[in-house]
């Protein structure tokens, strides 16, 4: 650590600052800005320095202003190749802390360094560049032979562990690609893949009531019409588990349904599934420490209005969810409850779809919508279609642009005000100063996916998708012009 108390951590990160945003996100998260200076660094093979550069200044600094963290860039002479790059780093620039993508190449060569260069010193988190997740930690130290030899040792077979894992899950969706390729199609035989490989993240009874000390009320989050939630940890990690109330057929086939779909479904913007008790049943889940925008949204508890631009950019993270959902390779899948209550947020107010018991296949016959859900629920079919999803997404704008349920069946209000431009007489004031042309196009998408009529609702891939992205990139522009930090954003 330096003399001012100040440590420098250097992360290597792409040209392309979306794949660079998980790993960035998880320094964030994990170091004390307090204490911590970040490095920006190039990743090792992009050879494009301005282009690097221009990324930097547009998305990764001004991400760690807002979280007020001190940050520079550093662009080391070597960048071809491995070896090079990381002995220059530490040798010139001091490096005795490095975080980087947590891929095999970047693991393989990384190690082959350290292998050959005994005397280097450095601790390395190799962070998943998907979902910004924690592969693995090393750390390189020459004056102690036996801890490098344990780590070897013990990355040795957490590689083996990743790589029969992801062979796993290739087979998987090479036979069900293959078969959802014939004419007739086999869906038992889909469904009984699903279910078995996601069998393999069985959880025994025993150890959820450990990890919520015997469902004990005093870890007790939430009740709900299928059973109780507990805030826990479990397996290292801060989780949320849904115990059923009772063990009917009904409670263990929407279980295996979970468990099925879950366990293949992987997006930034949906709640990740950890696993499943069978019997009894219960489901484990990451824990989302902000719970529902249904509070923010009705002033549940302590929570503050969320800001204008906040609540641009869950509209945004929504829509890429059900565009995840119904464009799935396999089949498209239906959320069918889309909802405050179901929209959860993380600490950085990033917002997850909550699924859980409610997804449907869209070439298979629908149930009939939750009674919970009337407010939402597609008023030409009343069943579950992908056309009833928008129809709800549509919903979901208007509830966040007027913070009103008065408005949110009615649309026809609402479009109503967009024409005699009176819209601003309906925009929530809590959500501060929602510029009005921002809020018109917003409502404007929004009206539009809850029309009554489902021919007439536009595609979320290409009517919604581009105009939404386009609001919320201008939204967190002027999120990191004001240097706003994650624990403000929510405020108006």
């Amino acid at each position: 650590m330096a003399r001012d108390g100040i440590e420098k951590v250097f992360v290597q990160l792409p040209v392309d600052h979306e794949s660079g945003a998980p790993t960035l996100e998880w320094i964030l998260n994990h170091f004390d800005r307090e204490k911590t200076k970040i490095i920006l660094t190039p990743y090792c093979g992009d050879t494009d320095v301005n282009k690097f550069q221009d990324v930097s200044k547009t998305n990764y600094i001004p991400r760690c202003a807002m979280e007020k963290f001190k940050v520079k860039t550093l662009i080391p002479n070597a960048l071809e190749n491995y070896q090079p790059t990381i002995v220059e780093l530490i040798t010139e620039h001091g490096m005795n802390k490095l975080v980087t993508t947590g891929d095999k190449v970047t693991i393989s060569e990384t190690s082959k360094v350290f292998d050959e260069k005994l005397n280097l010193s450095c601790k390395i988190w190799f962070v998943n560049k998907s979902d910004g997740k924690l592969v693995s930690t090393r750390c390189y130290d020459p004056g102690n032979a036996e801890m490098i030899a344990e780590a070897l040792v013990e990355n040795e077979k957490l590689k083996k562990k990743v790589e029969k894992e992801t062979i796993r899950r290739e087979k998987f969706e090479e036979k069900l690609r293959s078969m959802t390729e014939q004419e007739k199609i086999n869906k038992k035989e889909i469904d009984d893949l699903r279910q078995k490989i996601a069998l393999s993240n069985t959880i025994t009874f025993q150890e959820l009531k450990q990890a919520t000390q015997n469902f004990s009320d005093s870890l007790k989050i939430g009740n709900s019409e299928f059973g109780r939630v507990y805030k826990s940890t479990f397996r290292g990690r801060t989780v949320a588990i849904k115990k059923f109330k009772s063990q009917s057929k009904l409670d263990l086939e929407v279980l295996k349904r979970e468990v099925a779909f879950f366990s293949i479904l992987m997006h930034p913007n949906l709640v990740t599934y950890i696993g499943a008790c069978l019997e009894p049943p219960a489901l484990v889940y990451e824990f989302l420490s902000r719970g529902s925008l249904h509070n923010y949204l009705n002033n549940a508890g302590n929570t503050t209005p969320l800001s204008w631009q906040v609540r641009t950019r869950i509209i945004g993270e929504v829509c890429e969810a059900l565009i995840f959902l119904h464009t799935n390779k396999s089949n498209p899948i239906i959320h069918g409850d889309l909802r405050p209550h179901n929209i959860l947020l993380d600490a950085n107010f990033t917002s997850k779809l909550r699924c859980f018991g409610l997804i449907k296949l869209a070439d298979r016959d629908t149930d009939n919508y939750p009674v919970s859900s009337t407010a939402y629920m597609d008023p030409d079919t009343g069943k579950m279609t992908i056309k009833s999803d928008v129809y709800a997404f549509g919903v979901l704008i208007l509830h966040l642009i007027t913070g009103n349920s008065r408005f949110i069946t009615h649309s026809e209000i609402v479009k109503e005000k967009i024409e005699n431009d009176t819209l601003r007489e309906i925009i929530d004031k809590s959500a501060g100063e929602w510029p009005l042309t921002r809020a018109k196009e917003l409502a404007m998408i929004g009206v539009r996916c809850a029309n009554i009529h489902k021919s007439e609702r536009p595609d979320l891939v290409h009517d919604v998708r581009p105009i939404v992205k386009h609001l919320v990139k201008l939204s967190n522009k002027i999120v990191h012009e004001r240097g706003v930090s994650s624990s403000d954003q929510g405020r108006a």
